[in-house]
This record gives C-alpha cells, sequence and structure tokens, in this order.
C-alpha cells in the first residue's frame, strides 16, 4: 500500500558547516566546500534533525545509518531513547528500507544518520513532512542532483532548494510549475538509483519577510530630538555595539524613542564591524554636513525632514527597463510573496517571464527575448507588482500612483484594479491582437500602411527613436511629417521617433546630443489606433482598494472612472498620444504628494522626477537599481523614508540575525 512521507527534519556537519542554516547559505550563495573535514558529528547532526522536525527523546522512531555500523544505529537509538527498530542500509535501499519502517504502525518517524568522509547529514522522515516528500512514481523533476559519494548530502540540498524556492544552480527563484504542482527535484542516491523529491511547504508559508534568515542588510535607527542629541546618541549606539550590544535591542530601543523624536538617521552595513565605521564616520560628519548626508552604503540622515503627513506616490517606470536576472534575490528576502503570487496565478513562471529572466542556459536573452515588447511589457508589469507589494509589506503608506507610459498597465495590477490572476489574459489578447508583434513593432504593418511603405523594406529603415537632450520649444517639427515628439521625460530631455532619416536631419539641425534607443515600439504619436489599443487592453477593472488616488497621462488629472470602458479608454489615449512625464509628476505633487517611490526595473523615473521638481520639496527614491541587490536596495529606501518621517516598519528589518 503506498504511503505518503518525506522529510520533516534536517540536521548536518558537513565539511565547515555547522549546521543546515550555514549549508543553505553557502548552497544559495554557491559556495558550498566541503574540504574542511568535520570533527565529531554524528550526534550534533541527528539532534539537529529531531529538533528540527520538534520530536523529543523516547518516541517510536526507528533509525538507519547508511555507510557505517549496526552500533552506530544503536548508539544514536540509546542516547535518544528510541523505540524502534535500528538497521544499516546502502544508500541505494535507504529510502525503500524507511519506507518499509514507516508501513509498521508502531513507528511514527523514521530517522536517518549518514555519516562521511565530509561528515554527517542527518533526516527525520514522518507521514507529516515539511520540506519535501518522496515520489513512488518517475516523474519528471525540473532539476537532477549529479551523483556523489555522499547522496544523502545531495537529498540535503535539493530539500532544501526546493523549501526555499531557488534553483540549485543559481539561476533564480524556482516557482512551481502550476498552482497545483509541485517543486521538483532527482537525487542519484547510486549510478541506477533516482530518489524523485517533491516540495511540500515552502519557506513563504511560514515566513513573510526572512530578512535576518537571509543575513539582509543590518539597519540601525538612531534618533533625537534635536541635532545634538541625536550626536549624544550616535556616539552612545556606537559605543554600546562596539561592547558587544546587539544590533536588534539597540535599534528597538531607538525605535522606542522615535515617536517623541524629531530627528532620525539610519545605519546600514553588511556586517557588524561595517556597521561600527558607519556610525563613528556617522558621529564625526553628521554635524557638518550642509543638507542630506549619505554613504554609499545606504546610510541617511536628513536635517529636515519631510514629515509623516505628506502623502507616498508609487510611480511604475515604461515597459522596457526589464533585464536578465531582474530581481533574482527578492523571494530570498520576502518568501512570502513567492507563496502569495503561487497561489493567484495558475502558472506563475509563466508570468514572470521565468526562463527569459533567469535563463539556464547561455542564450542571448537580452537581444533575443527582452527586445520582444509583449515578453518586456510582461516582466515590467509582474516586477512593479512585485515591488509595490514589498512597500506595503513594510508598511509605507501608500496613497497614490502612476506611470511612465505602459507603466499604467504595472499601475492597474500593482494597484489592485486589475486582479494578477487574470494577467494570463493580458498575454492571450495582446498575442491575438498582434498589435505589439507586428503591427506596432516587428514588421511596423501600421506604419507601413500609413506611409505606404512597400514590405521588402527593412523595419530599421522605416522607424527609429531617439533620446535627445533639447527643449521642446526648439524643436521645428512643422517642418518634418514624419517625425514625432513621442515623450518628454524631462526637462532637457525628450525622445523623438519616426523616419530614421528625417530624425537624423532634425538632430543635425538642433546640433544637440542624442542617442539611439533600441526600442522601436511605435508609441505615443498619431499612428497608433487609440480605439484599436483600448480594446487590447480592456480588462475586468474595480476601484483601487483603501482610496489609492491613480493618476493618467490621459488627462494629467485624477482618475475618477473606475469602470472597464473608462479605464481601458483612459490607457488607449496615453499610448496614442505624446507623453508629458514632468506635467505628470506636477499633477501629482500639486495634490500633495511629496514622497516618490519608483517600484519596477531602474531608477529613470526617480532622476526625472528630481529634474522636472528641482528644488521643490520632495522625496524620490527606486526599489531597483541594476546590479545592487534587493537587501542593498531595500535598506537604501526605508533608510532614507524612515529619516524623513515616514512610519516605515524598520523593525521588521532590523531584528537580530539567526
Amino acid at each position: 500500500m503506498p504511503i505518503t512521507f518525506g522529510i520533516a527534519g534536517m540536521g548536518c556537519r558537513i565539511g565547515p558547516y555547522e549546521d543546515v542554516a550555514k549549508f543553505e547559505r553557502a548552497i544559495y550563495a554557491r559556495t558550498v566546500h566541503l574540504d574542511s573535514p568535520p570533527g565529531s558529528s554524528l550526534f550534533e547532526a541527528v539532534e539537529e534533525a529531531i529538533r528540527d522536525a520538534g520530536y523529543e527523546a523516547g518516541q517510536r522512531i526507528a533509525v538507519i545509518v547508511t555507510s557505517g555500523r549496526q552500533r552506530d544505529a544503536e548508539g544514536i537509538s540509546k542516547r535518544w531513547r528510541f523505540t524502534g527498530p535500528c538497521v544499516v542500509a546502502t544508500y541505494e535501499s535507504v529510502i525503500d528500507t524507511a519506507r518499509r519502517l514507516m508501513l509498521l504502525p508502531q513507528i511514527e518517524a523514521v530517522l536517518i544518520a549518514a555519516p562521511s568522509a565530509e561528515g554527517t547529514a542527518a533526516l527525520l522522515l514522518s507521514r507529516s513532512p515539511v520540506y519535501a516528500t518522496f515520489s513512488e512514481e518517475a516523474t519528471p523533476a525540473e532539476y537532477l542532483e549529479p551523483f556523489t559519494d555522499s547522496p544523502i548530502i545531495g537529498v540535503i540540498k535539493a530539500a532544501l532548494c526546493l523549501h526555499h524556492a531557488y534553483l540549485p544552480d543559481g539561476s533564480g527563484p524556482w516557482p512551481r510549475p502550476s498552482r497545483d504542482s509541485p517543486r521538483r527535484a532527482a537525487v542519484r542516491l547510486g549510478p541506477a538509483t533516482l530518489l524523485v523529491l517533491a516540495s511540500v511547504k515552502s519557506r513563504g508559508d511560514f515566513q513573510i519577510v526572512d530578512w535576518a534568515r537571509a543575513e539582509g542588510r543590518l539597519l540601525l535607527p538612531v534618533t533625537g530630538t534635536d541635532l545634538r542629541d541625536l550626536l549624544h546618541e550616535v556616539a552612545s549606539t556606537s559605543e554600546a555595539l562596539k561592547s558587544g550590544a546587539s544590533v536588534g535591542c539597540l535599534a528597538h530601543a531607538n525605535l522606542v524613542r522615535s515617536s517623541t523624536s524629531a530627528l532620525r538617521a539610519v545605519f546600514c552595513a553588511p556586517d557588524i564591524t561595517m556597521l561600527e565605521r558607519e556610525l563613528t564616520f556617522g558621529n564625526k560628519t553628521i554635524g557638518a554636513a550642509t543638507g542630506d548626508w549619505m554613504t554609499p552604503a545606504g546610510s541617511f540622515f536628513t536635517p529636515t525632514p519631510m514629515g509623516p503627513t505628506a502623502k507616498v506616490a508609487l510611480v511604475y517606470p515604461g515597459a522596457f527597463n526589464a533585464y536578465p536576472g531582474l530581481g533574482i534575490d527578492i523571494f530570498r528576502y520576502f518568501p512570502g510573496l513567492l507563496s502569495r503570487f503561487e497561489e493567484q496565478v495558475d502558472r506563475l513562471a509563466d508570468l514572470m517571464r521565468h526562463r527569459l529572466i533567469y535563463p539556464r542556459s547561455g542564450t542571448d536573452t537580452e537581444s533575443v527575448s527582452l527586445s520582444d515588447p509583449a515578453e518586456a511589457f510582461a516582466a515590467v508589469s509582474y516586477f512593479g507588482y512585485a515591488q509595490s507589494q514589498i512597500v506595503r509589506l513594510l508598511g509605507v503608506p501608500v496613497a497614490g500612483a502612476f506611470g511612465y507610459s505602459l507603466g499604467e498597465v504595472s499601475m492597474m495590477y500593482g494597484s489592485g484594479c486589475w486582479a494578477l490572476a487574470d494577467a494570463h489574459l493580458q498575454d492571450q489578447v495582446v498575442r491575438a491582437e498582434s498589435l505589439f508583434e507586428d503591427q506596432l513593432s516587428g514588421e511596423k504593418r501600421t506604419v507601413r500602411a500609413a506611409w505606404r511603405i512597400p514590405p521588402d523594406v527593412p523595419s530599421t529603415e522605416i522607424w527609429a527613436t531617439h533620446l535627445i537632450l533639447a527643449d521642446a520649444a526648439d524643436l521645428p517639427l512643422e517642418r518634418f511629417d514624419r517625425v514625432y515628439l513621442t515623450q518628454l521625460n524631462a526637462p532637457g530631455e525628450l525622445v523623438i521617433a519616426g523616419d530614421p532619416k528625417q530624425c537624423h536631419t532634425l538632430i543635425e539641425m538642433l546640433g544637440c546630443d542624442s542617442l539611439r534607443l533600441p526600442t522601436d515600439l511605435v508609441m505615443h504619436c498619431p499612428l497608433v489606433d487609440e480605439a484599436r489599443m483600448a480594446t487590447t487592453l480592456k480588462r475586468a477593472t474595480s476601484a483601487p482598494p483603501f482610496s489609492v488616488e491613480l493618476f493618467s497621462s490621459s488627462s494629467y488629472q485624477r482618475i475618477d472612472d473606475f469602470t472597464d470602458v473608462s479605464i481601458a479608454d483612459a490607457l488607449g489615449r496615453s499610448a496614442a498620444r505624446a507623453l508629458d512625464f514632468p506635467r505628470l509628476v506636477r499633477t501629482v505633487y500639486d495634490h500633495g504628494y511629496r514622497y516618490f517611490v519608483e517600484v519596477g526595473p531602474g531608477s529613470s523615473c526617480t532622476r526625472w522626477i528630481n529634474e522636472s521638481l528641482r528644488d521643490a520639496p520632495h522625496v524620490a527614491v527606486s526599489m531597483d537599481r541594476r546590479g545592487a541587490s534587493t537587501d542593498t536596495d531595500v535598506a537604501r529606501v526605508v533608510a532614507r523614508l524612515f529619516s524623513h518621517g515616514l512610519p516605515v516598519d524598520i523593525a521588521a528589518l532590523s531584528l537580530p540575525r539567526v
């Protein structure tokens, strides 16, 4: 009779790794090395597995030892007063042996201890597994752990990757194939013996924010009633940290004071040593700063906080900022998001464009896949949604949102007006309409029809998009019938598009700096069919929850009508008309917004907001910088917002590491 059982607890003393947590971090960082011989490790690894599974001494547990002796199994059983049988098994037969023992009604669990030259790996198997189950069928696996002399170590590695939902080869996160299908990994127990493991629960089912365990950046807030008091507290905190006080205790004490403190500083660092240096540097230099004080590590202090009453707007960037590796570690620090997304979306990997953003081969994805407008559009929409959820998880009081170009579509998902579960419908309609494939991109049939260009003319000779550094008032567009001003990004920074030769002539006339952009999608000009675009982007729409205000470049006003047709028409107008981003920013600013948090790949919108508002009081930050880790970017944003007085849940990120 088949029985469902699997791994409920794990323990190890492998090479230099003193427990499973340290081994798991090395797996994630891809720095595993087993060249440091462990000391006495058998009982320590077994103790960890028993404790991890929540079992105690004296229970009905059978003991199996691989590559060991009968007396090793009996020694374990005697030490913990287990009442089950003790056996020795080979690697190839160990799981079948455990399965037979689990069929015995008097057996609650089976302990496997696998001593080897690299150390000891221990598994506690039960009928209520946590990490993985063992499949009796020849089910295809998404990953195969190669055979080694210590295959139980491979089992632990595979189980940890399944549980923490990242691919063992380091290529990226590991979403389930579908809502009802588990992740699967295979491990060779012998040359002809393959063990297939299936995920049960993921880390995100237990922990929404996992900052401490993932070793995210240390954040230490320090507060004061005035600058003198703040510097006194910085010095006191620095001395306390050097004396051995924990970051968590110091953070908690300072957070208690923050409600009555006018000034706040946040110190960020990857470790205690660097944090001490940040505090020392801050103590010496904050008092002499003439404005905001900041360091490359992310520490921040402002003497003129914006305060908690100014409103916060999320900013969604355009559709073509996606890049390989985007958000690769986002679920490492916020695993609960993955669990939520997997429940909402049937095939999450398809939505996030997993094979394109996190390739497992040497394919040139940046030039092949991310140049496809529909693919880039989907990836950016998903990532903007994910980052907006992080901002909300941290308690940032989001009151509004707006987007740059097709970022308004991301805004609809991120604000809850469109259901993430319906995102696949957008893919289907976009593909069926072919609007982003060959009408406005690719062959650009819309342009060919309007300008009567024969099909044998290459698309590169039909349309070009250029970033130029010039003022909109200086553009002599009346002299060109096939050049359009499509986007005003910031004062003095424009985007023109149209006939390549005419664009080149216009740029030469202006004598300005320019850059031809790799994206060649026809947007924000009269050639875009406004009605067809609206039909393509129409979705079931509801008003945003929590009275969040949304703003659109379709009217440069707040959106008040959230019917399906009205939203679709607004998106169609935005896509068919020139985008004046500074005007949109000013509209939002005039509604009382002073905080702007860019959610999505890159930080272009943040730069444009700063240039558009210039000396007007505001705070603009981005959640993603290419090449930076998620914890670095999140810590930097949290430090700035908290220092300015927003009620950010910094405690979620400043607990002591475990």
